[in-house]
Order: C-alpha cells, then sequence, then structure tokens
C-alpha cells in the first residue's frame, strides 16, 4: 500500500519534521488534548486524523508494545537513485540483503550521524521501512535519503560519481586503519550470515576488515557499519583540519 507504521511519539515528531506525510494518528484517549496541541505544530498537520484509543485498543495498536505511546500511519518516502544529491564528500552506506530490520534502523542512525548523503538497500531481505527498522534509527531513517535498489543499479551509481566501494569482508588482508577514506566512499555491509559473497567484487571496489582479537572473527553488521562510518567521519575531519588523514 506504500504505507508504514511509525510507532513513538519521537519517531513521529521526527517524521513530520522530515516532510514524511502523516496520514492518522493512534493516540491514548487521555492524551488527546495534549495531542491535539503538538500536533498543531506539525507542518501538514490539518491533513492529520488523530484518532483516540481506550487503554486495551491502545496497547494491541502499540507496535512496540508501549501502550501508552502514539502510532502513526504514513506515507512510505519515495527516492529514486537519480534525485539524490550527494554534495561534495561523496559518502554513501551500501546494505546488501540485510534481513534484520533492527539492523537497517540501527544503521540509518549512524548514517545519520556520521553525515552520510544515502543509504541505498541492495536487494533487501524484510522491509526498509518495516516499524522495528523505524524505531531502531530513533526516526532517523527519515533523515537521510534511503533507496532500496539492486546491486546492478548501485554499482552503475556508484562508478558514475566516483565513488568507490570499499567492502567489509573478514578475510580481506587490509585493514579498516589503512584505507584512504578521504575519498568519495561507499561502505558497503553485507548480510548478516552470508556477507558480501561475489556480488560486490570488482576490479573498483576495495575490501576490508575490521582488526579485532580471537577468538572474535566478525562483528554485528550494524556495529561494523558504525565503526566504518566513524572512521569516514575521523579521517575526513583531521583531514579538513590539516592533519595527517590515515595513520
Amino acid at each position: 500500500t506504500g504505507r508504514m507504521l511509525i510507532d513513538g511519539q519521537h519517531e513521529i515528531a521526527v517524521a513530520s519534521a522530515s516532510g514524511i506525510r502523516l496520514q492518522r494518528l493512534f493516540v491514548p484517549a487521555e492524551q488527546l488534548a495534549a495531542a491535539e496541541t503538538v500536533v498543531r505544530s506539525w507542518a501538514g498537520s490539518e491533513l492529520l486524523e488523530i484518532q483516540p484509543l481506550l487503554g486495551r485498543a491502545m496497547e494491541r495498536v502499540a507496535y512496540g508494545q508501549r501502550g501508552k505511546g502514539w502510532v502513526a500511519v504514513a506515507e512510505q518516502p519515495r527516492v529514486r537513485l537519480d534525485g539524490i544529491d550527494l554534495g561534495p564528500e561523496p559518502l554513501v552506506l551500501v546494505l546488501d540483503r540485510i534481513e534484520k530490520p533492527g539492523n537497517i534502523g540501527a544503521c540509518a542512525r549512524t548514517a545519520v550521524a556520521c553525515g552520510v548523503g544515502a543509504v541505498l538497500v541492495t536487494d533487501p531481505i524484510c522491509d526498509v521501512f518495516n516499524p522495528n527498522a523505524v524505531r531502531a534509527s530513533r526516526g532517523a531513517i527519515f533523515a537521510v535519503p534511503i533507496v532500496p535498489t539492486t546491486v546492478a543499479e548501485a554499482a552503475s551509481f556508484l562508478a558514475q560519481r566516483g565513488i568507490v566501494p570499499h567492502c567489509a569482508r573478514v578475510e580481506a588482508p587490509l585493514g579498516l586503519w589503512e584505507c584512504d577514506l578521504r575519498q568519495p566512499v561507499a561502505i558497503c555491509i553485507g548480510n548478516e550470515t552470508r556477507g558480501l559473497g561475489d556480488r560486490w567484487r570488482d576490479a573498483r571496489a576495495i575490501d576490508y576488515c575490521i582488526p579485532m582479537r580471537p577468538p572474535v572473527d566478525s562483528l554485528n553488521a550494524s556495529i561494523t557499519a558504525a565503526v566504518s562510518l566513524y572512521e569516514c567521519a575521523r579521517q575526513r575531519q583531521v583531514g579538513r583540519s590539516g592533519g595527517l588523514g590515515v595513520r
């Protein structure tokens, strides 16, 4: 239907501020007056229907099992690859065949924190705007262009813009700290179980690993994304201040 559930007052407020069109808002009946006051400050609030619910009904509607919270029905954002503006220092996050909505949401939250220009979700297995993804992102999923696409389309998009894919692989001989991430970069994170596989192997791609001590040999997908993106942010900040970008 092109619609989604947004669970939580904070997440709903972020969605509204990000231009997401809210269609209907469910609130606990005792919070109706307060909700009407808050909603009046939102853009497009005149189009939003507010539905109060009594306790048991609200508990059934609340996806996150927070019976005192708010739940909104909203239109999913539709972003095209050719409509993305990456700015002067392109940084892209690619999530390939991610299975868990919570990982998509956590990655989107880190992406916004690190100044990522777009998140490309290639051949997604789960719904990108699953309520768990929205909740895990704390609404940040609405603050960055997030585009479900294919590997071929994503690879073409990156190549046309001179963005070098950097692929997280456990077996890669090159460590993350050895990569120059000040250039236009795409950080590519693979499926939680199978990784990236051969789908992202080409002449342009650079494979890297995150150094770790045994017996640990891998990290959660969202943690791998966070470590990698913050290293990108660190190098770029050091580079702008005139210091050494890689060490």
